[in-house]
């Protein structure tokens, strides 16, 4: 236990790389300034996130169905914690560089696999607590519950993520695996990543479809709960634990939770060292053949060098490339199963038509933006640093090829999505020019700040890919920042129902392009000083 608990501790110092930055005199300042920048996009996140859930608990209490509405908490923050634990499971568990060193201390393997199963639980915590921590907040105002509903719903949420992190890590590994085995397909393991994490996604809507009945609409409350059953099979025996209050229930949802763990990591230590020999393993070619040499400009070599540093990490590109595949796929599903007359009726309703132009482009604007590849761009180049930085290029020469990269990435994304809900809504106007410059801004003004925030705080002691793409400070902050904006811009649109909602996304929209301009000369100025400093 106590080995255990150490080497949490050692997890929990480098997260972020803050802990090595604090007791480094040069760049302790940076980190204080890195850890204030996190604590107030974090609190900013947590504010946006209670006023959408106090909206939504208001609605339910006017429909009598606000006990449902922790169970709707839960239920979401696991599936998201599932997620989002397949596409970083297989990095975080194996593959990392300083596991040689772990085993030869006097540590025994399942040690240290039970350690990084809690540190996949620490992570997915993070954002689990994002979700339930103001949606129980906004439940406890509207509510009012008695004082041990807050005890049990406090160890409830703690021991939310454990089993979606354990099954979704055993799904992770089991789809690397395969893709591990063949060997001849360079990037089979990444399309079967892809191929998992949209089936957990159409999965969980057909089990939620499925599940509505006529019944639903009759007795909403015990209606949708049953529905969040269908999502979250755990969903009655927490809402026993926590609503009814039983405390066998909620022994079994806590300890349950805490077993799930402690069996996946004993399950890991058993063939943790062959699973990481087997995953980590590279096939390489028996015989070199020089082939046709090639001619290109600095920046069509460098950009192409991006890409193939970028598709040579699952991670990295799980991380960017799923919240645009997922808007692409849940904006295809929306046209296909709407049907047309329901859309015909919506449309000629007075003043609804301009409601979904009006929103949608925020939602399609933070899955574009979600993950940026340049937040941890800069990161990954590791122990290469050193070979960029002698090119006889200016700075900016070889930072803009991590933002066209990005911006190669999620256009297409972003403009395909925006012509399907223009022809299904018919767009027109100002409409129409939003739904198609909003998501493309968001992405570009977040590449650009995650560069920018990825240039003052690299981090090259990294052990593994997962870490800087998953947990680095500039995709944190990305993920912050892009749900603050988009969400809060959300807010304000139906708060200022100004010219069929339209003019706070203009405004924003306006905005967005202003700020991409000063932060892409800001780079261009700054880049030499930036790079100078990193080592």
């Amino acid at each position: 236990m106590n080995k255990l608990l150490l080497l949490m501790r050692l997890n929990r110092l480098e997260f972020f790389g803050i802990n090595k930055r604090l007791n480094d005199p040069a760049r302790r300042r940076g980190a204080k300034v890195l850890v204030a920048l996190i604590v107030l996009g974090a609190v900013a996140a947590l504010g946006v996130a209670y006023l959408y859930c106090w909206g939504i608990a208001y609605v339910l209490q006017m429909m009598g169905a606000l006990s449902a509405f922790p169970v709707l908490l839960v239920s979401l923050a696991a599936v998201m914690a599932l997620i989002t634990t397949i596409v970083k499971a297989p990095d975080a568990l194996f593959r990392t560089r300083d596991l040689d060193m772990l085993l030869s201390l006097p540590i025994p393997a399942r040690t240290v696999a039970t350690s990084r199963v809690f540190k996949l639980y620490a992570m997915n915590l993070m954002f689990t607590l994002l979700i339930m921590l103001p949606g129980g907040v906004a439940y406890g105002v509207l509510a009012a519950p008695a004082p041990a509903f807050y005890i049990s719903y406090a160890l409830c949420a703690l021991a939310a993520p454990m089993i979606p992190a354990v099954l979704a890590s055993l799904v992770g590994v089991l789809v690397a695996m395969a893709g591990a085995a063949m060997k001849r397909l360079r990037y089979a393991g990444l399309a079967l990543m892809f191929v998992a994490l949209i089936g957990v996604v159409v999965g969980s809507t057909y089990l939620s479809s499925t599940a509505a009945n006529v019944e639903m609409f009759m007795n909403f409350a015990r209606g949708l709960t049953d529905l969040l059953s269908g999502i979250y099979p755990l969903a009655g025996l927490y809402e026993r634990a926590v609503l009814n209050g039983e405390g066998l229930a909620l022994l079994a949802y806590v300890g349950g939770s805490l077993a799930a763990m402690l069996l996946a990591g004993a399950l890991y230590g058993r063939v943790f060292v062959r699973l990481n020999s087997f995953l980590s393993a590279h096939t390489r070619k028996k015989r070199f053949v020089l082939g046709t040499q090639k001619r290109r400009s600095a920046r069509a070599a460098l950009l192409s060098r991006e890409w193939r540093h970028f598709l040579s990490i699952n991670s990295y590109v799980l991380n960017s490339a799923f919240g645009p595949i997922l808007s692409l796929v849940a904006v295809i599903a929306l046209a296909v199963l709407v049907p047309a007359e329901t859309l015909a009726m919506f449309l000629q309703a007075e003043g609804l038509g301009d409601v979904p132009l009006a929103a949608l482009p925020f939602v399609l604007s933070w899955l574009i933006g979600i993950g940026p590849t340049t937040a941890c761009a800069v990161s990954l180049e590791g122990k290469n640093l050193w070979i960029v930085k002698t090119l006889p290029i200016p700075a900016h020469a070889w930072l803009l090829p991590k933002l066209r990269l990005n911006l190669q990435l999620i256009t297409p994304f972003a403009i395909a999505d925006s012509l399907v809900i223009a022809w299904m809504f018919r767009a027109s106007g100002a409409a129409l020019a939003v739904l198609l410059l909003m998501p493309v801004l968001m992405g570009v003004f977040s590449a650009l700040i995650g560069l920018v925030i990825n240039c003052k705080f690299p981090r090259f002691d990294w052990t593994s890919e997962a870490k800087v793409a998953k947990n680095g400070s500039g995709a944190i902050a990305a993920v912050l920042l892009s749900m603050v904006l988009c969400f809060g811009g959300l807010y304000l649109t139906f708060q200022v129902p100004a010219h069929g909602y339209m003019l706070t996304p203009m405004v924003f929209t306006a905005a967005l392009a202003v700020a991409c301009a000063g932060l892409y000369l800001l780079i261009r100025m700054r880049a030499e000083t930036w790079v100078a400093a990193m080592q």
